[in-house]
């Protein structure tokens, strides 16, 4: 548990000593490789596979969260209002420790395959789990490159992103993001007993339309006249051709 500890430890000091609580988006993806070594390093080539897509995967959301985070000179507003209303440890736990645990409920399928299964060689279940992790990766790594382009070159701040697959979906990022998680889950199948690791992306899914995802960004953007004119014409979250 040493390094789930000196992780937790270190981004939690950073965030407290520089007043960035922020940290904690940029630091989401290292829990998962984290996670991953808690439980030992990956022994057989299937599970060195399945350790280096999640450290593909990681290693995308944390540069691409970090390169935002450098750019900003203060935390974000929302960790603002939780420092403003709750205490140290209370923001301690609500932000670092829970973010970890959450990390956890994710990793599910992929802490079970690790520990448990005896699956050592691709099959028909591992090639579809990796198509499907791949093309998720892709779909919300194009997203979020077409997303920044846009923020980088429009002219106001009421302009709305409704171009290439934000045509399709106002959230293709996290559609994407859903995706990925499945299919590590599917790469993960090897028998009944590993279908608990369901619980994995059946957290992610519930988190990012009901929770922290897109409720919260569509109750930003409300205000906003030109956004409810794109809500109309756009699938909220799964890609269809627009109105």
């Amino acid at each position: 548990m040493w390094i789930l500890t000196l992780f937790l430890l270190l981004i939690a000091s950073f965030g407290f000593a520089k007043q960035r609580h922020d940290i904690a988006d940029v630091a989401w993806g290292g829990w998962f490789v984290a996670w991953f070594l808690t439980f030992g390093l990956p022994d057989s080539s299937l599970q060195k596979f399945l350790f280096g897509m999640i450290c593909l995967w990681a290693a995308r959301i944390v540069i691409h969260i970090g390169t935002r985070f450098v750019k900003k000179s203060e935390m974000d507003a929302r960790y603002k209002k939780m420092l403003a209303t709750h205490g140290g440890l209370r923001t301690f736990v609500q932000v670092y420790v829970l973010q970890g645990l959450l990390a956890l409920m994710i990793m599910t399928p992929v802490l079970l395959f690790v520990s448990s299964s005896n699956v050592d060689s691709f099959g028909l279940i591992q090639l579809i789990g990796t198509f499907v992790f791949g093309f998720g990766l892709i779909f919300e790594t194009l997203a979020d490159l077409q997303l920044r382009n846009f923020l980088a070159n429009r002219k106001s701040s009421e302009e709305v992103c409704n171009k290439g697959l934000w045509a399709w979906s106002r959230h293709p990022n996290y559609f994407g993001e859903v995706v990925v998680w499945w299919g590590v889950f599917i790469f993960t199948i090897s028998g009944y007993e590993s279908l608990i690791g369901i619980v994995g992306p059946i957290t992610i899914t519930f988190l990012i339309l009901k929770v922290s995802g897109v409720p919260m960004l569509e109750k930003q953007m409300m205000d906003n006249p030109k956004y409810k004119d794109y809500i109309e014409n756009t699938s909220v979250f799964w890609p269809r051709k627009p109105n």
